[in-house]
Parts: C-alpha cells; structure tokens; sequence
C-alpha cells in the first residue's frame, strides 16, 4: 500500500508539473535576432523585424508557431531596422531604415520600392487603405505619402499634420486613416488632401501604440496609460481600470472582442470589454523580466517580442476562457454557418462547424476571384470555431467565404461590405 500511495504522489506531482509548464509562456528559439521591433501575422505564418544591428538578420520568419525559425532576408539591406509590415493582395512589404521591400513570394526574395527623393527620409509605418498604401516617415518634420501602383508612383499627404511631430505609428477604420505621434492623434479621411488633429480630451499627446477594434480606436500614450475612441477621435475616454500605475504602452493585438496590449516594464493587459478594465497576464516563464516590444496573435497562440530574449508565445485557450473550444455536443457534420452581422461595417464574424480534427482552410475572396484574406490555414480540433473578417481596407461590395475542411468538405458563401 505504501508503493502504491508513493507512486501517486510522484503521478500527482508529475500531472501537476506538466500542468504548470503548460500554462507558462513558452521560448520559440528565436529568431536568430533576438531583438524584436515588430511581428506579423500573414496566413498561418510569423514574420518577426529586429532592430537594426551590424550583421544582423532585419526579417525572419516561422511557418510552425516558432518551433523554428528561417531567415529572410535576401534582398534586404544588413542591419536595417524593421518597423511594420502590410499586405495588399500577394504582395507583403515591409518598412525598414533602409526603405521599403516588397516580396511577392511571403519573404522568400525582397525587393526594394522606389521612394519619393526626400532627403533624410525614413519610412516607419506602412498601413493599407481603399487600395491605397501609405507610407509615413520623418525627415526633418513629417511625411506621409500613398500609393496605389505598389511603388511605382507616389503622391504627397502632409499638410495639416502638426509642426515638428514624430509618426510613431498607423492605424485604419474603415474609410479614415489615424497617425499617432508625439503631437496626439491626427485623422484623414480617404479622399481628403489634408490632416485635421483629433486630441479633444486626450490627457497626453504622446502616442507610442495605436490598435483597432471594430470601430474602435485604441491608444497607448507614453507613461499615460490607455485612450479609446468611438467616434474617430472625436472625443476620448481614459481606459486604464487594472493597470498598476503607467508605463510606456508598446503594442496592441485584437481577436475578436479580445484586446491585448504589451507593455514595456508591466507585460501584457487584456480586455475583453472594450478596454473599461484590464486584467493582467501571467507572464511566469519569461525568463529574467524582459522589455516587451511587439505583440501578435493567430486563432491558436499570442505572441510576444522583447528587446534582447526573443519571441514567446502562449496558447490563447490558456488566457481567454472560452477561446476555440469546443461545445458540449460536437457537431455531426462540417458546416459554415452565415456570417454575423451581414451586411456589416467593417468587421464580422464567421463561425463554422467540423465534426473531427482536421486541417481548416478559411479564405474570403472578392467577386473576381482574388483572394483578399486568408483567415484560418491549420489543424483545428473538433467543434465549433469562429474567426472574425475585417474588411477596413477593403471597398464595399459582395465577398466570397470559402471553407475548405476535411477531405472533402468545401463551402461558399456571400458576404456583404457595406461602408
């Protein structure tokens, strides 16, 4: 009897074990860079940009959920800096202190995109709106020019951004086009010539981060704490209820109704309520406190990049409860269910059903047949998922939704954009 009740300790004891390093973020082993200014999610794949050090790799890439990582870079300049990442259609660019690369083949070869000749100009945020990509720099005082050829010709978009600002970042609602800097918020909507500043009631001015959710602005204001908007930046909220006092807000990642936001010194806070309060994430396994710089997620992990350690990630089913699981009952069949809303402007969701594990394939294509996103491309357990379709930059108009699962299993739906 001793044996046995011995030997259930020790199985305890191991269960118990396993459980905790479960439930800890985890080392991705890598990249080979190890400070991170940015990571992208594009598909099912990773994309991590590094801080621009002599000899080091600025783009690498994890086609695994960082189980490994491979360099890409060719074609890229050595040492240059990354600082955001946009896609429109097959064409994935990137903006780096060296200028802007595009790849046509998910980073496997870049090329460089001619700029406009501005002496000193550095192009640190990209952004995609209406078929047109803008592209925001510093070069004694701001720029922003758009595109809609990728590169080939650009045009001028700076007047009425303030004097002296420094653009830290971009960010898309539907129609308008926000740029967060040292001077606040400013806001252009598609088709006007000039920026108009949006800083009613905005405690402070200097905006590190901004993120989207739905129609909702987020802001992340250096030693501030966080600002939400629901009416572009008309007026603004304090949305800061959980966070122990202010640090530097670095990057937000939204799924859904879920907002994560990195901080440098605090780790990670998540809302699941439009940022009315935030709770804090463990970040037990993050060896030795590391400054937190840049936060993704896909439908299965959230990841996180810090300044010298690497990339983490973490199970999103370990953070937010309910997060793709599966109902009591599993289904019986495959099945794609309609959208919700629909017509709908500019997010929607998308649920589905499959009765077995089995390799998922969720794409949304335009009326002509030209993929515009691929939401889900993995393994998924059995059950219902959903996964949610932004078409900010998209023009209004019918969509397609495709499921592909199983073996055999292929659906197609309408979806309806209207701005």
């Amino acid at each position: 009897m001793k044996q046995i009740y011995f030997g259930t300790r020790i199985l305890l004891l191991l269960c118990l074990l396993v459980s905790c390093s479960q439930a800890q973020w985890q080392y991705t082993n890598g990249p080979s860079a190890p400070y991170i200014s940015c990571l992208f999610v594009h598909g099912s794949d990773l994309f991590a940009g590094t801080h621009g050090y002599a000899g080091t790799i600025g783009v690498s890439l994890t086609t695994d959920n960082g189980v490994s990582w491979t360099d890409a870079d060719n074609g890229l300049v050595s040492g240059s800096s990354v600082s955001s990442f946009v896609t429109s259609g097959d064409s994935l660019f990137v903006a780096t202190s060296k200028g802007i690369f595009l790849s046509t083949n998910n980073g496997s070869q870049w090329t460089s995109v001619t700029m406009p000749n501005v002496s000193g100009l550095t192009i640190s945020y990209l952004a995609m709106m209406d078929n047109k990509m803008y592209a925001a720099g510093n070069a004694y005082g701001r720029r922003v020019f758009w595109t809609t050829d990728n590169g080939s010709n650009w045009r001028s978009v700076s007047t009425g951004l303030p004097d002296y600002s420094t653009i830290y970042g971009l960010a898309v609602i539907g129609t308008c086009l926000f740029a967060g800097s040292n001077k606040g918020v400013s806001l252009l909507k598609n088709g006007d010539t000039s920026w108009t500043s949006v800083n009613n009631n905005l405690a402070a001015t200097k905006v590190i981060a901004m993120g989207v959710c739905g129609t909702t602005l987020f802001v992340g204001n250096d030693l501030a704490g966080v600002f939400v908007s629901a009416d572009s930046g008309a007026h603004w909220a304090k949305a800061d209820s959980g966070m122990h006092g202010y640090t530097s807000m670095q990057a937000f990642a939204v799924s859904g109704n879920d907002i994560f936001v990195a901080t440098s010194s605090q780790g990670v806070y998540l809302s699941t309520n439009d940022g009315t309060s935030w709770t804090g994430v463990d970040t037990a396994g993050m060896g030795g406190n590391p400054v937190l710089t840049a936060i993704a997620l896909n439908s299965t992990y959230l990841f996180i990049g810090t300044d010298g350690s690497g990339v983490y990630r973490k199970p999103l089913s370990q953070i937010v409860t309910g997060v793709e699981k599966s109902k009591t009952t599993l289904p019986d069949q495959f099945s794609l269910l309609q959208n919700y809303p629909n017509p709908f402007n500019p997010a929607t969701t998308i649920s589905y059903q499959i009765p077995t594990m089995s390799h998922v394939m969720l794409k949304v294509y335009d009326i002509l047949g030209r993929e515009v996103a691929t939401l889900v491309d993995q393994k998924q357990d059995a059950g219902t998922h959903t996964a949610t379709f932004d078409g900010s930059r998209l023009s209004s108009g019918v969509y397609l939704c495709r499921l592909q699962a199983g073996t055999a299993f292929i659906k197609t739906m309408k979806l309806v954009l209207n701005k």
